[in-house]
Formats: C-alpha cells, sequence, structure tokens
C-alpha cells in the first residue's frame, strides 16, 4: 500500500509558509474537504491530485509517498 506521508506534508507547508491545510487546498487547485480526507486517509489521491499538491510544495511525489507492507 502507498500512502501520504502527513508529516513531511507538514513540514513541506511549514517551509512554504502555508497556516492550514484550507490554504493548501486552495494554492493546489482542491476542494478543502477532499485534502482533508486524503490527509485522514479515507480517500486516495489520483495522479493528478498528487501532481497539484507536489506543485504547491514545490516538492517531488517520493518526499511525500511511503510504501507500507499489506
Amino acid at each position: 500500500m502507498i500512502r501520504l506521508k502527513t508529516e513531511e506534508i507538514a513540514r513541506f507547508m511549514d517551509i512554504r509558509s502555508f497556516r492550514s491545510r484550507a490554504a493548501l487546498a486552495r494554492a493546489a487547485g482542491i476542494h478543502e474537504q477532499h485534502l482533508h480526507r486524503i490527509f485522514n486517509q479515507q480517500a486516495d489521491p489520483t495522479l493528478k491530485t498528487l501532481a497539484k499538491i507536489c506543485q504547491a510544495l514545490q516538492c517531488q511525489p517520493g518526499e511525500i509517498l511511503e510504501h507500507v507492507p499489506d
């Protein structure tokens, strides 16, 4: 299974001066509720959504994804 490293996303948010998930969602052009569901692992991001998040955070997907054995 692949999941987001939320602690790394939080670190990038701090570096890029995003004060909230809502600010990140706006910068990424995705709905705030969808980002919330992704953070809480209630939804998996599509590649398009992942690309938007990475673009807003100025990071690579591998920096915010991790493999978790089943």
